[in-house]
């Protein structure tokens, strides 16, 4: 089981974003990077064409409970918080992802703009490990033969994943329309990123090398959350995708992307219930536990692979 060891919630300032972008239905702009010694993380937010980086510091401390058991979070102080130097997209941004790498060194940003414009930062560690350099920028456009209707979502969608090849060739970005998911090729080669006006970073337009569709047991209803998360053997990595009626599938992946092994857990409620936003989380320290939430039921259902655990009520 997960037990809170902190609760922290900021204020993000109000001459960093002047003016919010609402975004999209399925739009997913929230990242986190957990600093190595748990101190502070840096919280990467999108908002219109840009990223905004925010450094919050995550000090231990006793969780307090309100009503009906409803934990109390502590008002944490912004250390630091600015416009991230790198190339805007030309349109509103719908969904962002920081991925960590096997080997820690370095993870992949990428981000998707509402025309399907993909561009993908390689970062690295410098300095003491907090600030983060890009070595590489690359974009890369969804070819419109793969996703010929994409599905809207709904709000909150979180649908794009990336698996980057052990030696950072390449990575294998997984997008979620409809009630499928689909995979594309695009090569990482290292190159010189060049800075445009206001010291903006000039993406790389990259060639998908290879796009198809999953072969997976399809979702009946629209999936609203998809993760992909290494595991500590790095043999294997878990796909996991929610759709809007708290339909969980999970597949675990060997190295080359192949299945080896796939479970779905219906809904508490069978799926009768009300549709709408469904979002999913594996446990870091165990791949078998993951949490699924729903807004229209206000819940958050734990599993150990297909064994319901608890429902928790928000």
């Amino acid at each position: 089981m997960l037990e809170a060891k902190s609760l922290s919630k900021a204020v993000v300032p109000s001459s960093l974003i002047k003016n919010p972008s609402p975004g999209s239905l399925q739009s997913t702009r929230l990242a986190l990077h957990v600093a190595e010694d748990c101190s502070s993380c840096w919280v990467y937010i999108a908002s219109g064409c840009q990223i905004y980086k925010l450094l919050i510091p995550l000090e231990e401390s006793l969780v307090g409970e309100g009503k009906e058991g409803l934990l109390i979070p502590v008002l944490r102080e912004v250390l630091d918080s600015f416009m991230v130097n790198r190339c805007p997209h030309r349109s509103e941004i719908q969904s962002m992802v920081l991925s960590e790498t096997e080997s820690n060194d370095y993870s992949m940003l990428g981000t998707v703009d509402s025309y399907g414009h993909l561009i993908v930062s390689k970062l690295d560690t410098t300095g003491e490990g907090k600030m983060l350099e890009a070595k590489s920028l690359s974009k890369a456009v969804v070819p419109s033969s793969l996703i010929k209707n994409p599905s809207p979502g709904s709000l909150q969608s979180t649908r794009l994943a990336l698996h980057v090849a052990e030696d950072c060739s390449s990575c294998w970005v997984y997008i979620a329309s409809g009630c499928q998911i689909y995979k594309l090729l695009i090569p990482l080669e290292e190159s010189l990123v060049g800075e445009g006006k206001e010291g903006l970073l000039i993406p790389v337009l990259r060639e998908v090398m290879d796009s198809f569709m999953v072969n997976r047991c399809p979702h009946r209803s629209e999936i609203q959350s998809m993760v992909l998360s290494e595991t500590e053997s790095n043999d294997y990595s878990m796909l996991g995708t929610v759709d809007s009626y708290g339909h969980l599938i999970v597949s675990k992946l060997d190295t080359t992307g192949e299945e080896r092994l796939t479970y779905s857990v219906l809904p508490r409620d069978c799926g009768i219930g009300e549709s709408g936003w469904a979002g999913l989380s594996f446990s870091p320290a165990q791949w078998s536990t993951a949490a699924v939430a729903r807004s229209f039921c206000k819940t958050i259902d734990v599993y150990d692979q297909d064994i319901h655990v608890r429902t928790l009520c928000t």
